[in-house]
């Protein structure tokens, strides 16, 4: 009985871990995309900006998911979570760039 009482409070500890990670995610996020459209926003081209910096983020990402790939599975694990945490920022990056007119170069 106590074993089972044991593996219940593991459980219910993953349990807040997961949860309190992906409230983590969507915090970082959501400051993430306050920072690039805040930075954005100082430069000429705010949506060349952000595609430029986007396009840097993606490449790095690609790079370490690349190497992760000859290494042992918490790498492997921790590259593809980073991966698909970028997809989640790219189309965050997306739907934020559609609120920002596009500047006009006449």
């Amino acid at each position: 009985m106590e074993d089972t009482r044991d593996i219940e409070t593991r459980l219910a500890e993953l349990e807040a871990s997961v949860r309190n990670s992906a409230a983590a995610q969507r915090v970082t996020t959501l400051l993430s995309m306050q920072l690039l459209t805040r930075m954005s926003l100082l430069t000429d081209d705010p949506h060349e900006f952000v595609k430029i910096i986007m396009e840097n983020m993606e490449r790095d990402l690609e790079r370490t998911v690349k190497a992760a790939q000859d290494a042992d599975e918490p790498m492997r694990v921790e590259a593809q979570a980073a991966a698909s945490y970028f997809s989640v920022m790219a189309a965050s990056a997306k739907r934020m760039m559609l609120q920002i007119p596009a500047r006009s170069t006449h």
